[in-house]
């Protein structure tokens, strides 16, 4: 019965079903069933996906067990190990989920010889700053060996914004967010709302105006930011 339970499972994921979270829940319940989940030695393909439906539903210590019994550790499984971590709720056990994610990141690369890629990064910067610890969070960002994608900057920012404390100065944040993708309309938006968030409001309206050159227009709106010190309401 295991072989055509394994048999659904890739029809499954072949069938775009692999991140569903009930249809991975379902399997989890059945791979318990057979009691595939309970020691058995398991073959690296279904370790890997044993060890992806537990991160995607949140069961991040059968995750722990799964990937701390896995002999060889390929780019596949760190990369779901860290991105399992990156989303957990950090209001709790915050600095434990932290400090296993810094030390996997830092043996992927260092005892592994697994170079990090952006999908690393994003989820590292992610972690660090679901869990306020935004210093960590930038210093990933000064450290990588490749410019920061847009993703990975939103993510810092809104974090920024979250915990009103920002570790470095904005202008360069902006600097890099309009250097990357120059014409995409998301970047000027974001850089602006940034120059709004600590009260630099001529900055935001010089961006406003560069967008306009270039012709990259904004859907009318209007929301509140909060600046340190004073709330204004910025109309686009």
């Amino acid at each position: 019965m295991i072989g055509t339970g394994g048999s659904l499972h890739s029809m499954a994921v072949k069938s775009g079903f692999g991140s569903n979270l009930h249809v991975n829940n379902t399997l989890l319940r059945m791979y318990a069933g057979f009691g595939v989940i309970s020691g058995i030695e398991l073959h690296v393909e279904l370790e890997t996906a044993l060890l992806g439906m537990y991160a995607k539903c949140s069961h991040i210590q059968q995750a722990f067990r799964i990937f701390n019994s896995m002999g060889d550790k390929n780019l596949q499984t760190w990369t779901i190990m860290i991105s399992g971590l990156a989303v957990m709720d950090m209001e709790k056990n915050h600095i434990f989920f932290v400090d296993v994610g810094r030390e996997y990141f830092e043996k992927m690369a260092s005892i592994y010889n697994i170079r990090p890629t952006m999908e690393h990064y994003r989820c590292m910067v992610d972690m660090f700053g679901r869990a306020g610890e935004l210093e960590e969070a930038y210093d990933i960002i000064r450290s990588m060996p490749i410019e920061p994608n847009f993703v990975i900057l939103r993510s810092f920012i809104s974090a920024c914004k979250h915990h009103g404390h920002i570790p470095c100065a904005e202008e360069n944040i902006r600097e890099i967010l309009l250097k990357i993708e120059h014409d995409l309309k998301s970047n000027y938006v974001l850089a602006s709302s940034l120059s709004y968030l600590f009260g630099y409001c001529s900055d935001a309206n010089n961006l406003r105006l560069a967008m306009k050159a270039k012709g990259i227009k904004k859907y009318p709106g209007s929301s509140w930011v909060q600046s340190f010190g004073s709330s204004s309401e910025v109309s686009g």
